[in-house]
């Protein structure tokens, strides 16, 4: 009797304490081509070949993963390069579990990307844009292709690269007439 009377004030109460806790969310601007390749130190094209889960203190739960470079776009590179992702898949006792990171990218290995890269962390570099700096490399019409933002839709790896160049060139030119002004 006492629960049918008092039915709507325990359920507006209920409601009021789901409403009251805290709720996270990733909010994600899109970013330009030109915003893409500013922020970024390094752009390669690369093949993962390794991948390992660490836990530090400061930076959580990290997968970093190692690629063979096949190309250093922009910026220079050695023959291999570490990307530091948020979260990975680990072994607990029996149980394989997982954290993650809502748009994070996650590379299987063999798999070839244009990676554009800025510093990161576990001395590693670090996905521009969540992952919008991480371009699948695939086999297109033309040969072996992306696709980038700002673009034409699908582009050779060769017309890309070109593009980032030349986007690089024309904002460092653009700088360089800005210091001098």
């Amino acid at each position: 009797m006492l629960l049918k009377k008092h039915r709507a004030s325990l359920l507006a109460a209920g409601m009021f304490a789901v409403a009251a806790t805290g709720a996270s969310a990733t909010t994600m601007l899109q970013m330009s081509f030109d915003d893409l390749v500013a922020d970024s130190a390094l752009v390669v094209v690369g093949e993962a070949i390794d991948s390992r889960v660490v836990e530090s203190a400061a930076d959580g739960l990290v997968t970093i993963t190692t690629f063979r470079v096949s190309d250093a776009v922009l910026g220079s590179s050695g023959s291999v390069v570490q990307v530091a992702t948020p979260g990975g898949i680990f072994r607990s006792g029996k149980f394989l579990l997982r954290e993650s990171t809502a748009d994070t990218p996650m590379f299987a290995i063999g798999s070839e990307h244009m990676l554009f890269l800025n510093s990161g962390p576990q001395n590693a570099f670090a996905v521009v844009g969540v992952n919008q700096g991480a371009a699948a490399v695939f086999e297109g019409k033309a040969g072996r292709s992306v696709v980038l933002p700002g673009g034409k839709g699908v582009e050779t790896l060769g017309e890309a690269s070109a593009r980032v160049r030349a986007e690089r060139a024309e904002s460092d030119r653009l700088r360089d007439r800005e210091t001098v002004e």
